[in-house]
């Protein structure tokens, strides 16, 4: 698989010169992954963040907030295909997102908790429009916006950002949330602030 590509004998004759000389660097650096897989995971990173956006989107954290739960349980919760959803559930795993607890049940973790859309300073909002048609139709003509003179946005869309929101309250609303989350994240005193205040004024 691509993922081999860490444990591959790079040293053959049909390697280049430069692909050689990065293989020099990946084993003269300290220990971790060679620089290959690196990149390797940042060229696949999208795949990451279509997969947080699918489990946010289908509401799947608010499902698991109890404990572990089937595949099959949660499919039938979100609307999706239970072998499908298990694909997705197990890729995300190794970021820390679900534990796979055997026999087909996952459990949500610390970090995949912050997908549930009942928690303070949810970063579901923050999935659902990062990764939401507008703006992945826009980093898809990122090219474009770097040797053209139009922004992606408006190529795509016809139109500013906001004029865009403004025109469709629905992503609107989820824009304006998703500021709001993020902010605990960018600003986590000020976010432990305002929980504070909060347990204060409710005791």
């Amino acid at each position: 698989t691509a993922y081999e590509i860490r444990n591959c004998d790079w040293s053959s004759d049909v390697c280049s010169s430069d692909l050689t000389k990065a293989v020099k660097a990946a084993k003269s650096a300290p220990p971790g992954k060679p620089l290959p897989a690196q990149m390797l995971d940042l060229i696949t990173a999208y795949w990451t963040s279509q997969m947080v956006f699918v489990v946010a989107k289908l509401g799947v954290a608010d499902h698991m907030k109890k404990g572990a739960k089937p595949v099959a349980e949660l499919a039938a919760a979100v609307g999706a295909d239970a072998q499908r959803l298990h694909r997705v559930l197990r890729a995300l795993a190794p970021s820390g997102l679900f534990v796979e607890k055997g026999s087909g049940r996952f459990a949500l973790t610390e970090l995949g908790s912050t997908l549930r859309s009942d928690v303070p300073f949810s970063m579901r909002n923050f999935a659902l429009m990062m990764v939401d048609d507008y703006n992945w139709k826009s980093w898809e003509k990122l090219l474009d916006g770097v040797t053209q003179p139009s922004t992606p946005f408006e190529a795509v869309l016809g139109c500013k950002i906001f004029e865009y929101l403004h025109g469709h309250p629905d992503k609107l609303k989820v824009f304006a949330e998703s500021m709001s989350s993020i902010s605990g994240a960018e600003c986590p005193a000020i976010a432990a602030g305002d929980r504070k205040s909060t347990r204060l004024n409710s005791s």
